[in-house]
């Protein structure tokens, strides 16, 4: 009797079935949890790259004949940054368009933060040094001679002399950011060519020392090359900021966790199915329990503490799978901050497979009775 109700209890096959589920489930959740990380990361890091003082200016050409003419050397700014935003140039012998940040006007420190490297100094500019700065999605496309790293930009090589920290929290940034004067011959043309003959592009002033009167010169220089009344001053909306790359990120994070949202559906499923042939394996180990005097409460007890081992061995082999391929990649979403939120999803997370995989278990021992047991003895 002893050994049989011993073999009973350690049933290798159904707990084994459960762990695998449950390490599903987990891992599926973990992933979810880690999505949510990225998102928050690039938003918070999006929020600090931004001026006291920011205003952006777009020129709506209603009439296709309008004659505008902006000129670079008109432009006399003393504080504050100028750029041109949202223009798409093109990245490597690859069909493939960045958005790019051309500053017009440099007289602060940019917001945009440097995850390595720096920004070209006045001498540089000065000397028309061709060099950009990138972001972290664009470093696949670079080539490296001895120890520079350079991109090509329009067909012309340009050395990278600063990566920019990730705003799309899974490294996907594509942004550029170029200086007027380190560009090369084609490439200023190019934007020539947009200031004199059509904007499609969005002037941006940022400054962290809210000079209104250089706003007022900017103003100036921009409504002397057409009327006030063909500009607009739109929202800097996050997706106009850093561009297709913000977007596509964030909407690749969507489609990626409502997947996983079906996915752990999908486990809840099984957990129940696993779950029935578990605890139907058990069944007669719940009967005996139940004819010597354990109640629904006692026996209920017990199969809570072997599901709660259960999901600890599958939590640790999802933990210790998660670890590996963060040493492995070098991706660490994990983040002080989001601690509490984080343990508060896993904790609903463990709850709702409780309650899933507790559904079966709990109607069989609700209705076996004491007599079925002593039947049984």
């Amino acid at each position: 009797m002893k050994d049989k109700y011993h073999h009973l209890i350690h049933d290798r096959l159904a707990s084994t079935l459960m762990i695998v589920t449950l390490t599903l489930s987990f891992l599926v959740v973990l992933n979810v949890i880690r999505i949510q990380n990225e998102q928050r990361i690039g938003e918070q890091q999006l929020e600090q790259e931004h001026y006291d003082e920011q205003r952006v200016y777009r020129y709506n050409d209603r009439d296709e004949e309008s004659d505008i003419d902006f000129r670079l050397e008109d432009l006399d700014i003393t504080s504050g940054n100028v750029l041109i935003t949202s223009e798409y140039i093109q990245i490597g012998g690859a069909n493939y368009y960045a958005p790019v940040s051309v500053v017009i006007e440099y007289n602060e420190p940019l917001v945009e933060e440097l995850q390595e490297g720096r920004y070209p100094n006045k001498t540089e500019i000065l000397h028309r040094r061709r060099c950009i700065v990138i972001g972290t999605g664009l470093i696949r496309f670079t080539k490296t001679v001895g120890k520079t790293m350079f991109l090509s930009v329009d067909g012309v090589d340009y050395e990278v002399i600063g990566v920019l920290m990730d705003v799309t929290g899974n490294e996907m940034d594509d942004r550029v950011i170029a200086f007027y004067d380190c560009l090369a011959k084609q490439t200023k043309a190019v934007y020539e060519k947009i200031l004199q003959e059509s904007m499609d592009s969005d002037i941006l002033y940022g400054s962290n020392q809210g000079d209104l009167g250089e706003i007022q010169k900017l103003e100036s220089w921009l409504y002397q090359a057409a009327d006030p009344s063909y500009f607009s001053t739109p929202e800097a909306l996050e997706y106009e900021k850093v561009g297709y790359s913000y977007g596509a990120a964030n909407m690749m994070r969507e489609y990626n966790k409502y997947t996983l949202y079906a996915m752990f559906a999908f486990c809840m499923c099984a957990s129940f199915l696993v779950s029935t042939v578990w605890i139907k394996r058990r069944k007669k180990e719940l009967v005996v329990r139940k004819a010597l005097g354990s109640g629904f409460l006692k026996v209920t007890g017990v199969l809570l503490k072997d599901l709660g081992i259960m999901i600890g061995i599958s939590m640790a082999l999802d933990m210790v799978f998660l670890l590996v391929s963060m040493l492995i990649t070098g991706d660490n979403w994990i983040r002080q901050d989001y601690i509490i939120s984080n343990l508060r999803d896993i904790v609903l997370a463990v709850g709702m497979v409780i309650m899933v995989t507790m559904i079966r278990p709990l109607y069989i021992v609700a209705k076996i009775s004491p007599a079925e047991g002593t039947r049984s003895l």
